[in-house]
């Protein structure tokens, strides 16, 4: 009988194995499910008007001609599924990062902008009271699950002005890491001033490995809003 029973150190053993097995292919498969291409509408498309008044975007003007070529490359590898999501945008104040992001956003159909510090607060309101929308006689109130659910769906998600705070509360980081997580493998562009290291040592290491495995580009240049 003692014979038929597998071993622990023999089970532990044959699951070494297969994990040896397994470790040349695990790594390019999970690479590749992060590349995702992006299709784009040659004109900005029309918003939905119900999420548009409960997560508006920035009346930021901006044009693809003010972004800088090493940028324009790096999003069309991004848009082309050669570069893995997520994208993250850091840089000093003022340098286009919200206005590259915006200048891609505004082409994909049903895509999201989420400012974090606005996003908490209407999330929070989502949890307790619920968010109100109406649209051409139609209406109803979103909770939160239908918000993550939206965010889940959408083609496309602009997570912006990230780290803008000294401290993180738990809201605010369980928030950020939900919608980084309910986006994984999936179009995500986040917006920082703080650099990747800084992003780590303000949240923590989960988010700066999860941001750090997409592509990450740093936007240099003077505040273009003083100039």
């Amino acid at each position: 009988m003692a014979d038929k029973l597998a071993m622990p150190g023999d089970v532990w053993g044959k699951t070494l194995e297969l994990s040896r097995l397994n470790s040349s292919t695990t790594p390019s498969t999970v690479k590749r499910s992060a590349l995702v291409r992006l299709s784009l509408k040659p004109e900005p498309v029309e918003r939905h008007p119900a999420v548009d008044r409960i997560f508006p975007w920035p009346a930021t003007e901006r044009d693809i001609a003010q972004i800088a070529p090493g940028t324009r490359e790096t999003i069309k590898g991004m848009v082309n599924g050669v570069s893995m999501w997520p994208l993250l945008l850091t840089g000093e104040p003022g340098t286009g990062k919200t206005c590259a992001a915006l200048c891609l956003a505004d082409r994909v159909p049903g895509a999201w902008y989420l400012c974090v510090p606005h996003f908490c607060s209407r999330l929070t309101q989502a949890q307790f009271q619920g968010l109100d929308w109406s649209h051409e006689g139609r209406g109803g109130t979103w909770r939160a699950h239908d918000i993550w659910s939206m965010i889940s769906k959408s083609p496309l998600v602009v997570l912006d002005e990230i780290g803008t705070r000294d401290k993180v509360s738990d809201a605010h980081y369980d928030a950020v890491k939900e919608v980084i997580d309910c986006r994984h493998c999936k179009p995500l562009i986040c917006v920082s001033n703080l650099s990747l290291k800084e992003l780590g040592r303000l949240y923590d290491g989960r988010i700066m490995s999860r941001l750090g495995a997409g592509t990450v580009l740093e936007i240099e240049g003077e505040d273009r809003r003083l100039a």
